[in-house]
């Protein structure tokens, strides 16, 4: 086999030594006002930084059951040639989209899934209904991400609430059920997607008013006499009933500074299956609206929507996005996430007391912070800028993300474009896809924390890193793996800069299985040695990453450890 080492002319004439890989690799390759559905036919604004195409609903079309007959949907033996490498492997999956929207037109809902081998189709099901099947990914128009979709026709669906399940397939090895409760499947995916229907408008939706002179004795919650307070808000939209479901309320807040509480004993409320939004009032820019401070426990509800306002938090106030210990989620969408004094640490510390895994951030920039929110569930269509800590923590699912400016900003920070970690536990079930971070990058890339026992079916697809041009010399480098990876996919993706796969055990001991770090069409420069020449592993681009005892000597042609011949070619690199 050959492999050939390619040079492409990079800016001021530059240029920099890639590698093309290509190998016999057995892989395949806003929303109306009062709806919380703005990922779903949007027709807002998207200040992310990415185009969103017009949405032409077309594909598969599901049609609704009569609902599950088992609260679990049984898992599917291994499928193909149980012979071919990496048939043991479980496929990678995770939903693009938010749980709990309330639709109100036709939607696009799907998956973005991976394996070793491939993913021969996946297959979902809406309330028990017939199982149709997706065989191929494709960009999807309402959230810009290209995943395996399904089309829901809002005329087939009465008004409620709905569940829809997934098995993913891949071509040799073990399918993925997604199916089940969300709250507490966050950390490895394997759950349903809920959604309400609104399709007759029978499902409640209020709204009330909120405005920093209002008055919450006085007020009514109208725009003439608003509210004050964001929790005698949720306490009308829950009807006044203590315990009462705020959820698919929405609350219009007028141009001013607001805190996220306080919370009352006497006025508590819930928002179940459906988000409680928070937004800025119709024809206020979302500048004018900012959440700055929160009381200890926030709302202490389940599902709290943020749109389209800006959060940022008072010098001195961090946790500006509080709720009761380990209980519901938050959504940050289409919001701009700031500093108001960057010294300040308050922007470093974002969310305390939701659930694990339970934030999900969409269409939203996030700039001039110190540090980056816990990442979560989801992130998708987002833009991150001038920050000095990591730019994605612990982010099970990162679709469309641009990072720019992210050195440590003459703090002592240690950044990282992405880093993840478990501590003592397993990180599994976790996707990056059409990642960038390629403008003033002085951070690492990719680093696999040592606090966690194993990387468990993981996969990077269409990422691009540059970290070469930082000045750090080696300290900043583009892949940094601390512990054992099992079943993590690198693919048609573009690292450039220095590399280091430190493992910290044993190097005669293998901890990695089934790791193509450099898959079908990986382009790769200076990722060979570990400059502290200590163990390591490289990750050759014609198999499995391996430890091995020297690196490449930097002339070509070069006889890989593992009988592969490198040369030159002249033959032009893909765009």
């Amino acid at each position: 086999m050959k492999v050939e080492f390619k040079f492409q002319a990079k800016v001021l004439l530059l240029f920099v030594l890639l590698v093309s890989c290509k190998t016999t690799s057995e892989s395949s390759e806003s929303s109306a006002q009062t709806s919380d559905s703005s990922e779903l036919g949007t027709s807002g604004e998207n200040k992310s930084g990415f185009g969103m195409p017009p949405t032409v609903l077309s594909g598969v079309v599901v049609f609704p059951g009569d609902g599950f007959v088992s609260g679990t949907t049984e898992e599917p033996p291994a499928v193909g040639n149980p012979e071919k490498k990496a048939a043991d492997q479980r496929a990678i999956a995770r939903w693009s989209a938010v749980p709990f929207q309330t639709l109100s037109s036709d939607a696009h809902l799907g998956i973005v899934a991976d394996h070793y081998t491939g993913i021969n189709r996946v297959e979902f099901s809406v309330d028990g209904g017939e199982w149709k099947a997706v065989n191929s990914p494709a960009v999807n128009p309402q959230t810009n991400v290209k995943e395996y979709f399904v089309t829901l026709k809002i005329a087939d669906f009465s008004d409620g609430l709905h569940e829809i399940r997934a098995i993913v397939y891949p071509n040799h090895g073990l399918p993925r059920v997604l199916a089940g409760p969300v709250m507490n499947a966050l950390p490895t995916g394997n759950h349903s997607l809920f959604v309400s229907t609104n399709r007759d408008q029978t499902l409640s939706s209020p709204i009330v008013w909120v405005a920093p002179e209002g008055n919450d004795t006085t007020g009514d919650g109208s725009e003439s006499k608003p509210y004050k307070t964001l929790s005698r808000a949720g306490f009308a939209l829950a009807g006044g009933i203590p315990d009462g479901n705020a959820g698919g309320g929405t609350m219009y807040l007028k141009p001013g500074n607001y805190n996220l509480g306080s919370y009352l004993y006497a006025q508590r409320f819930n928002a179940l299956d459906r988000w409680l939004t928070i937004q800025a009032a119709p024809g206020v820019d979302r500048s004018l609206v900012k959440i700055v401070s929160a009381t200890l426990s926030g709302l202490r509800t389940d599902l709290v929507r943020f749109y389209n306002l800006t959060i940022s938090p008072n010098p001195g106030s961090p946790y500006v996005i509080q709720n009761v210990s380990n209980r519901g989620l938050v959504w940050i969408d289409h919001c701009s996430m700031t500093s108001q004094n960057f010294d300040d640490t308050s922007s470093s510390l974002w969310y305390m007391g939701w659930k694990s895994g339970g934030q999900f951030i969409t269409e939203t920039t996030i700039v001039n912070v110190r540090g980056t929110p816990l990442a979560g569930a989801l992130v998708r269509n987002t833009t991150i800028e001038h920050v000095a800590d990591d730019a994605v923590k612990n982010a099970y699912a990162v679709f469309n993300l641009i990072v720019k400016d992210l050195n440590p900003q003459g703090t002592d920070h240690h950044p990282d474009v992405w880093q993840c970690w478990n501590p003592n536990g397993v990180f599994q079930n976790f996707m990056v896809q059409n990642l960038v971070a390629t403008d003033t990058v002085e951070a690492q890339g990719l680093f696999f924390h040592g606090w966690t026992n194993l990387f468990l079916d993981g996969s990077f697809r269409d990422v691009v890193i540059d970290n070469s041009n930082n000045g750090a010399g080696s300290v900043f480098v583009n892949l940094h793996i601390h512990r054992p990876l099992q079943h993590v996919l690198f693919k048609n993706s573009v690292l450039i800069g220095g590399g280091l796969y430190r493992t910290g055990g044993d190097p005669s001991t293998p901890q990695v299985s089934h790791n193509i770090f450099s898959g079908t069409d990986m382009l790769m420069e200076d990722m060979w040695a570990d400059y502290a020449k200590t163990e390591f592993i490289v990750p050759f681009p014609d198999g499995d990453s391996s430890y091995q005892s020297g690196v490449w000597p930097g002339t070509l042609p070069w006889l890989s450890p593992l009988g592969v011949t490198y040369q030159l070619s002249t033959s032009p690199l893909p765009d």
